[in-house]
């Protein structure tokens, strides 16, 4: 409701295609989220992290219950319609960076997600405590580097849009999630967490909420920045650039015209 009158008042041009894009781009995130988030959760599910009660549950697929893809979609799509909201009623600010900068903070950003994918994957491998907060590490890590590759000092340039965006969604989720753990609606294995909370809230969970809550932000701000496609088309050209001068002579005689 927030997001359609937010909406309703921005008809200029920019807020026109801000919706557009942003209505496609959830429609994807959706897509990605079922398919990528769907393995980690049957593995983590089939070695006994979290559970659900039997007959607690509508139905399952794969060991997952259709209630955890209900809440997927749902989660992506609330992200998305309030970043909509956010990024409809703040102005762009783009702060000037210099060349070096910007190809530090994608580098520094990608090296570190990956270390913390690495570490996660190790830790997980040899603590059973670190099973769930390290497979989340594992697996969505790889994600948060693609993006940082991609576009670190673009997202880093709204740096107070994206904590408006991620901070109240996180606090939402972790709530509800607080809410569901309380009534038995799942159960966390104390095998396969360190045992940390805050407020009653697992420290995985709360974990698990920030990163998928930043990648689907990180996602929107990235799709919606005009500078984004200029920066892939540039990678594209160059790549291909690089590939139209390779050593080898078979490939010379090729590019080279009759």
């Amino acid at each position: 409701m927030l997001a359609a009158c937010t909406v309703a008042r921005h008809r200029e041009p920019r807020s026109r295609r801000q919706l557009r894009v942003t209505g496609w781009v959830t429609a994807v995130l959706v897509a990605a989220a079922l398919l990528w988030t769907t393995p980690w959760d049957s593995w983590i599910i089939q070695h006994g992290v979290w559970s659900y009660p039997s007959g607690g549950v509508i139905a399952t697929w794969w060991r997952v219950p259709l209630e955890e893809y209900l809440f997927m979609a749902g989660q992506t799509a609330l992200v998305a319609l309030w970043s909509l909201t956010c990024q409809l009623e703040m102005s762009p600010v783009d702060p000037p960076l210099t060349l070096s900068y910007r190809n530090l903070r994608r580098w520094a950003g990608c090296g570190l997600w990956l270390t913390a994918a690495a570490a996660g994957a190790v830790t997980a491998a040899v603590d059973p405590h670190m099973m769930y907060l390290g497979t989340l590490l594992a697996w969505f890590g790889p994600l948060l580097a693609l993006q940082a590759g991609v576009g670190a000092d673009l997202v880093a340039s709204r740096r107070q849009l994206r904590v408006i965006i991620v901070l109240p969604a996180w606090l939402y989720l972790c709530y509800c999630d607080r809410i569901a753990i309380a009534a038995g609606t799942w159960h966390l294995s104390a095998a396969h967490t360190i045992g940390w909370q805050l407020l009653g809230l697992p420290l995985e969970e709360i974990a698990f909420f920030a990163i998928t809550s930043l990648l689907i932000a990180n996602a929107l701000i990235l799709a919606t920045d005009l500078r984004t496609p200029g920066r892939l088309a540039l990678h594209h050209i160059r790549t291909t650039h690089a590939a139209g001068h390779s050593t080898d002579p078979l490939m010379h005689n090729a590019n080279r015209r009759p």
